[in-house]
């Protein structure tokens, strides 16, 4: 029986199919309902319904008082929804729990005009809960989602992101934590006269603490981001970072650092008639903590970092530093100081008509102190500055246009 309310009914073709296919297998005759008087309809009547609905696929049909209607429509909405739990108790005085859901949803809609958005997603839970006295937990979450927007004179946006997540503890009076985060998202916009940018991040995370009066911990994060604009009379812009980081503890009593980053950044801007700057930076950190009753802390950081500016009737700046710096302490009730420290750095002015400087130092310091007990002081500075033995200052004139064409173009490629 397949009831209505006042309004009529839209029967779809897979109900008007399976009315006919059970009144084939019972053979008996069934009433369609309204609030108002009921209609009757015979298999035969039924049968006719559904070989006139399959002549008309693209749209629903409503019986009314033996009457056939169509109605066109012009959105069409699909939804697809699955779901699955299981919680199980297992144990003597504890209990498993098991969670499992997926769901799925799509949305469309089309029109002349219009748009089409399609937006999936899934997602999947687990939680686990067993042990004596302790518990082992884990939790896992995909979910992705996608939408779009395509149309004449309009844009066209795409969103994904995928999460994942996955936490656990496991032990007896102690524990060990894992967390795994991976994050993606992906933003498009494109248009007629207007801009492309495109977003990508990418992170990761691992947590994990594990010890027997003393722990371990690491933690590792990488993240990568690409934002990108590019337009007719516009400019490309492109930013780039990397980030990486590791932190360990491990010890009875004691314990043992590592810290290590790393980071790179390139801006990049290009257009006519103005500049291309570049920036790259990049470091490096290390941090050490060993001993027994005493420690042995290194430090080392690097970083270098490059700055273009190139442009016509404009200058090229380029900037480079890098540095070093080494910490030692080790002893039995003394330490060891070591500090080595070294810098770099370049500047280069070029012009049309203007000078071309040039200045470069270096440095180095080491200071140690030994004893046993007592001390042994030793202090050793070295400073060595390089400069240009003839500082070259140069101050370049354009004797003709041709000069001065054949410099500019060649000073814009150095």
């Amino acid at each position: 029986m397949l009831e209505t309310t006042s309004l009529p009914v839209v029967y779809t073709h897979g109900q008007l199919k399976a009315a006919t296919e059970k009144a084939d297998e019972e053979g008996y005759i069934h009433m369609l309902e309204t609030t108002s008087l009921p209609v009757v309809y015979t298999h035969g009547q039924l049968k006719a319904a559904t070989e006139k609905h399959e002549k008309f696929q693209s749209v629903k049909h409503a019986i009314i008082n033996n009457n056939w209607q169509t109605i066109d429509l012009a959105v069409d909405n699909e939804y697809e929804g699955t779901s699955k739990t299981v919680v199980r108790k297992i144990g003597i005085g504890d209990y498993d729990n098991e969670n499992e859901g997926t769901s799925k949803t799509v949305v469309r809609k089309k029109g002349i005009g219009d748009c089409d958005s399609e937006y999936e997603g899934t997602s999947k839970t687990v939680v686990r809960k067993i042990g004596i006295g302790d518990y082992d937990n884990e939790y896992e979450g995909t979910s992705k989602t996608v939408v779009r927007k395509i149309g004449i004179g309009d844009c066209d946006n795409e969103y994904e992101g995928t999460s994942k997540t996955v936490v656990r503890k496991i032990g007896i009076g102690d524990c060990d934590s894992e967390n795994e985060g991976t994050s993606k998202t992906v933003v498009r916009k494109k248009w007629i006269g207007d801009c492309d940018n495109e977003y990508e991040g990418t992170s990761k995370t691992v947590v994990r603490k594990k010890w027997i009066g003393d722990c371990d911990n690491e933690y590792e994060g990488t993240s990568k981001t690409v934002v990108r604009k590019k337009g007719i009379g516009d400019c490309d812009n492109e930013y780039e970072g990397t980030s990486k980081t590791v932190v360990r503890k491990i010890g009875i009593g004691d314990c043992d650092n590592e810290y290590e980053g790393t980071s790179k950044t390139v801006v990049r801007k290009k257009w006519i008639g103005d500049c291309d700057n570049e920036y790259e930076g990049t470091s490096k950190t290390v941090v050490r903590k060993k001993g027994i009753g005493d420690c042995d802390n290194e430090y080392e950081g690097t970083s270098k970092t490059v700055v273009r500016k190139i442009g016509i009737g404009d200058c090229d700046n380029e900037y480079e530093g890098t540095s070093k710096t080494v910490v030692r302490k080790i002893g039995i009730g003394d330490c060891d100081n070591e500090y080595e420290g070294t810098s770099k750095t370049v500047v280069r002015k070029k012009w049309i008509g203007d000078c071309d400087s040039e200045n470069e130092g270096t440095s180095k310091t080491v200071v140690r102190k030994k004893g046993i007990g007592d001390c042994v002081d030793r202090e050793e500075k070295t400073k060595d500055t390089d400069m240009n033995d003839k500082p070259e200052t140069t101050t370049r004139r354009s004797d003709s246009p041709k000069k001065t064409a054949s410099y500019l173009k060649d000073s814009a490629f150095k």
